[in-house]
C-alpha cells in the first residue's frame, strides 16, 4: 500500500494539526514565602524558557525459568524527576526565588552562625536549623503545565498536574566571557508525590477495599 500524503493531513487537520512544542505554560501554586520579588501565581510562567512533559514509567520485575524465556511483569510505577529551564533576570530575583525555596527544603547555609534558624514565615511549622530538613506540609507546592492547542481559539490544552512538588536540585550557571550574546539559564529538577493527566479515567469508589476498611 502506497503512503497517501492528502489522506496523511486529512487525518491530523480532523485532530486539530500536528502539537507545537512552543505553546505550553508551567504555573506554581502554594509557594514558600521566599525574599524574591517574583511574584509566583501571574508571573512565574513567562521565566519558564523550557519543560519536559513528563511521561510515565512502569517498572518490570522478570520471571526466570528454565524451560522458557524470561518473562516480564509490571510491579510498580516510577515516577521521573519534572525537569525546566528558567531565564535568570538582571536582578537575579528568580535565583533568590529558588535559593529560598530549596532553604525551606533542607537549610544549606550557615549564614547567620552554625546555631542560627531561620524563620519560616506565617503558617509554618518553625525555624531551620543549618542542614536541617523541612516539612514537606511547609515545602510542597502544586506545579502545572498545560500544552495548548494550535487552534488557540478555542482555549483546548492537555495538562498535567503534579502534586506535593518541589525542587531538589538547582544546576551550574554557566557562564563565560565570550558568551556575551548569550542569556544566562537556570535548569531545575522537581520531584512530586502524585502525578495527573487531563485524559486520566477518572476512578470511582470501589467496592474491593470495603472489606480492608471494615478490618
Amino acid at each position: 500500500m502506497s503512503f497517501n500524503i492528502s489522506k496523511f493531513k486529512s487525518t491530523f487537520e480532523k485532530y486539530g494539526g500536528p502539537a507545537r512544542a512552543s505553546l505550553f505554560e508551567v504555573t506554581i501554586s502554594k509557594v514558600p514565602e521566599t525574599n524574591s520579588d517574583i511574584d509566583p501565581i501571574s508571573e512565574f510562567s513567562f521565566f519558564c524558557k523550557s519543560a519536559n512533559f513528563p511521561g510515565l514509567s512502569i517498572q518490570n520485575q522478570v520471571m526466570r525459568n528454565s524451560t522458557r524465556l524470561p518473562q516480564n511483569f509490571p510491579s510498580t510505577l516510577d515516577n521521573a524527576p519534572f525537569s525546566a529551564i528558567f531565564l535568570v533576570d538582571s536582578d537575579y530575583q528568580i535565583l533568590t526565588f529558588f535559593h529560598n525555596w530549596m532553604q525551606r527544603v533542607l537549610n544549606y547555609s550557615t549564614r547567620g552562625g552554625e546555631f542560627s534558624s531561620i524563620d519560616t514565615g506565617e503558617g509554618y511549622s518553625g525555624g531551620l536549623m543549618p542542614y536541617e530538613v523541612g516539612y514537606k506540609d511547609d515545602f510542597c507546592c502544586r506545579i502545572s503545565m498545560k500544552a495548548y492547542s494550535t487552534e488557540s481559539d478555542l482555549g483546548r490544552y492537555y495538562e498535567v498536574v503534579l502534586d506535593r512538588a518541589y525542587p531538589f536540585q538547582l544546576g551550574n550557571l554557566d557562564m563565560a566571557w565570550e558568551q556575551n550574546d548569550s542569556y544566562l539559564t537556570l535548569p531545575v529538577s522537581f520531584s512530586y508525590d502524585s502525578i495527573y493527566y487531563s485524559g486520566d479515567r477518572i476512578g470511582n469508589p470501589s467496592t474491593r477495599s470495603k472489606g480492608l476498611l471494615e478490618t
